[in-house]
């Protein structure tokens, strides 16, 4: 979308089309296995980046959102497919049981101040109501498996670190909201709704914000990369 945006040059047309390919292989993943979240936040941040053109070159996103209307268009039955899948889903196992999993945890942690303070280790189990009450060492959000292995004291530093990662969300928006946008999918997803946060993904993610952290006043002084220049 961005390159598009930019320009219909040769150049960044097929760059564009290149780059919509390869997003396309986790993309039909996601699709096939109905991850609402991830397949939500495709949604949000296409919807994002195409409100962000408007505002600032309205006339140039009519181009964008020209493609975006013909991709939908052209696979009308997959996107139908894929509606129907996450509403099948969520008719059968709800929205998500992760508040229910927050309070089994909750209750693994009641009756010792210890316990509540510290956690009970890293080998901790939970009968965990996202997977049947089978009894497994994580849970479904990072937040509720930092609380019931660390307790409150490991669950605020957690809480620290991650207040640091959203500065730099914040501040990376106004140079390069497609990469934040992007950056910020997968974060909080892996946050609160997946237990991506035990896999190398996520370590990734986490390691790209420490890498722009210094770079994101740079960047907003650069035209080619600010929302006010030419880009989005």
């Amino acid at each position: 979308i961005q390159q598009v945006y930019e320009s219909l040059s040769i150049r960044r047309v097929f760059l564009g089309f290149s780059l919509l390919i390869l997003a396309l292989v986790p993309m039909i993943a996601m699709m096939l296995i109905t991850q609402r979240a991830s397949i939500g936040a495709i949604i949000l941040s296409v919807s994002f980046w195409l409100f962000l053109a408007f505002i600032h070159r309205p006339g140039r996103a009519f181009v964008p959102v020209l493609l975006v209307a013909f991709a939908l268009w052209a696979g009308w039955d997959g996107v139908s497919f894929v509606a129907q899948e996450a509403s099948r889903k969520t008719a059968m196992v709800g929205l998500n049981m992760r508040w229910a999993e927050a309070i089994a945890v909750a209750d693994q942690l009641t009756g010792s101040f210890w316990t509540v303070l510290f956690g009970k280790g890293w080998g901790a189990t939970v009968a965990s109501p996202a997977v049947g009450g089978v009894i497994v060492n994580f849970t479904h959000s990072l937040i509720t498996t930092y609380w019931l292995k660390t307790g409150l004291l490991g669950l605020s530093l957690v809480f620290l670190y991650f207040c640091h990662m959203g500065i730099i969300l914040l501040r990376l928006l106004r140079s390069q909201p497609v990469l934040a946008a992007a950056l910020a999918g997968p974060l909080l997803i892996d946050i609160f709704l997946y237990a991506s946060f035990k896999s190398l993904d996520f370590g990734l993610v986490l390691l790209l914000l420490a890498l722009w952290a210094d770079r994101v006043e740079k960047l907003h002084k650069n035209s080619a990369y600010s929302m006010q220049g030419q880009s989005i």
